[in-house]
């Protein structure tokens, strides 16, 4: 039997120690689940290389973010554009926000229908959260644009669109808006109007065409 001595083994363990401590130091870093760090960076622009829109486009604009569904009932694909400029960063916060509804049909060709600048907030209107932009859906010709921001006071806004196939035009159908302070301390007193739902329909603001309707408006 081949015996090994305790000072071999040390001999041993004292060279591979330090690459071990090496192999350690240069993994890759995990990911932080922090959600605080979330929040104090605003979302980046969605930049999408879609060629095929590249006529809907005007010079100094770049598509900020699109998504595709049917957003009329004919079950052939439409879409939804958002553009912003390419300027500088100033001219990016402060400028308006196209969105485009693009309409397909059964050769997959688009035709922009209909154009709205004051549906999406600009990107200086999310306070301490930066762009409040954060997404579009579409769900059986219907769209919601969802907006996020504000700092300690936080504030949720989700704008509705649905088609009319009597008029062949979108409609405002609802305004959901959440506003909720966000609490750091457990000691905080809770105030009655620290966390607040209003949700308003047709009933409240009657007839709005999409290209009509103006986010900024009281």
């Amino acid at each position: 039997m081949k015996i090994i001595s305790f000072s071999t083994k040390l001999a041993t363990y004292i060279m591979i120690v330090p690459f071990l401590l090496s192999a350690c130091n240069n993994k890759p870093a995990t990911q932080n689940n922090n959600n605080t760090a979330l929040d104090s960076i605003s979302t980046p622009p969605k930049k999408i290389n879609n060629v095929h829109l590249s006529g809907f486009i005007p010079d100094g604009y770049y598509v900020l973010d699109s998504v595709k569904g049917d957003l009329n009932g004919d079950a052939f694909p439409d879409m939804l554009v958002l553009l912003t400029v390419k300027e500088s960063i100033d001219s990016f916060q402060w400028a308006k926000r196209p969105l485009l509804i693009l309409t397909g049909d059964e050769n997959g060709k688009l035709t922009l229908v209909a154009q709205n600048n004051k549906v999406v907030y600009s990107g200086d209107s999310g306070g301490m959260l930066g762009d409040p932009y954060q997404s579009i859906s579409i769900e059986k010709g219907c769209f919601t644009v969802f907006h996020y921001g504000g700092s300690r006071w936080r504030w949720e806004v989700e704008t509705t669109f649905c088609y009319s196939d009597t008029s062949k035009n979108w409609y405002l159908e609802k305004e959901y808006h959440h506003g909720f302070f966000l609490y750091v301390d457990e000691y905080e007193e809770k105030k009655e109007n620290d966390d607040t739902v209003i949700t308003k329909t047709k009933k409240d603001f009657g007839v709005i065409a999409f290209d009509q309707y103006d986010i900024y408006a009281d």
